[in-house]
């Protein structure tokens, strides 16, 4: 068969996004021509970066599950099956021959509705515990690609295969020097940079328990790059005037991460399933913060998988206050063990992974 016309469905967040625009990419390359339509959320983050980026999207209407009002959920299965409704009619008009889901609450109802058509279906699993919608559609896609081993055993065995998560090509392959880094943001080379974000929303849990870490980490000249989110901007802002933290620097939103990566000497993130596959391709340092509302608390084990290998730190959301600035100044000062962190997280790297989801769903066709 020849591949001219493929679907792809992920968004609510950069760690649904990304991947999809690196899967973009590599079809691009290995098939000159390709039309590739992307579906997402009405309102949702990906209706923005995916024209930005240079690809078409439609939009369905979708809302996720209300974890902390069970019962809300109800009024839910309406939308839902509305929302394969319409995923249908787009991916008839558009003719796919091939559907892939990234992830994020926009992907499910279309690689349902995929499904229903006939028409091949692909989920990027990016997680070491899969959720709910992607078990269940396990059962009726072609292919599973997964960045993690043995997941086996949530899914048909001979449907999986081990990928990697692809990760944005200048992230992968564009690797500056830390004295450039460093000019782009300001920033002392010659004192140590302490990256912290939590996604490409912010965190309010970590922005919070950050405030207090501050102040001591301005007293031993330590300076904090600081994706703030941004809703947090103006309030980060206020904070630091305030307590005249002269070494912080708060950013809404980051778009030159790979510069944001080569400044860092330690970084404080979110475990999500994305952050971590380019942290180990870049082997940094990490104090792993998981997001406690996760669906199926995945991020928790995420961070755990790293930190029984000794790649990573772990703190849970409510350590934050008391912990953080003593842990980042224990790890600045123990070289040795950053390096062990770095060398360690390294084996968890899968280079050229949206290459590698390319080629298996070629061999899968």
């Amino acid at each position: 068969m020849k591949l001219e016309r493929i679907i792809i469905s992920g968004g609510g967040t950069g760690g649904h996004i990304f991947p999809a625009l690196a899967i973009a990419e590599a079809f691009r390359k290995a098939a000159p021509g390709i039309n590739i339509l992307f579906i997402g959320a009405e309102g949702r983050m990906e209706m923005e970066k995916i024209p930005a980026a240079g690809y078409p999207i439609e939009a369905i209407r979708i809302e996720g599950l209300k974890r902390k009002n069970l019962l809300a959920n109800i009024f839910l299965i309406p939308k839902l099956f509305k929302a394969i409704r319409q995923s249908k009619k787009i991916i008839r008009r558009f003719g796919a021959q091939l559907v892939v889901g990234t992830g994020g609450f926009v992907s499910g109802p279309v690689l349902w509705a995929a499904c229903d058509l006939k028409i091949p279906a692909v989920i990027q699993e990016q997680n070491s515990l899969p959720g709910l919608t992607n078990r269940l559609l396990g059962r009726r896609v072609r292919l599973i690609c997964t960045a993690y081993p043995g997941l086996e055993r949530y899914f048909p065995g001979k449907r999986v295969v081990l990928t990697g998560n692809p990760v944005r090509e200048k992230i992968e392959f564009i690797r500056p020097g830390k004295a450039e880094a460093c000019q782009h943001f300001r920033l002392q080379p010659q004192w140590p940079v302490v990256l912290v974000y939590g996604g490409s929303q912010g965190a309010r849990g970590i922005n919070l328990g950050l405030q207090s870490a501050l102040p001591a980490l301005q007293n031993r000249h330590v300076q904090v790059l600081w994706q703030t989110g941004h809703q947090f901007f103006p309030e980060a802002e206020r904070w630091i005037a305030e307590h005249n933290l002269t070494l912080v620097k708060p950013i809404p939103f980051i778009d030159e991460m790979q510069l944001a990566y080569a400044a860092a000497d330690l970084v404080v993130s979110r475990a999500g399933a994305m952050t971590i596959s380019e942290l180990a391709l870049l082997a940094k340092p990490v104090i792993l913060i998981p997001l406690p509302t996760a669906a199926q608390n995945h991020q928790y084990h995420n961070a755990r998988v790293l930190e029984e290998a000794g790649a990573a730190c772990c703190l849970m959301e409510d350590e934050v206050p008391s912990r953080l600035s003593s842990l980042i100044l224990e790890l600045l000062n123990d070289t040795a063990r950053r390096t062990q962190m770095a060398t360690k997280i390294s084996g968890f790297a899968k280079p050229r992974a949206a290459e590698a989801i390319v080629h298996a769903i070629l061999q899968a066709l």
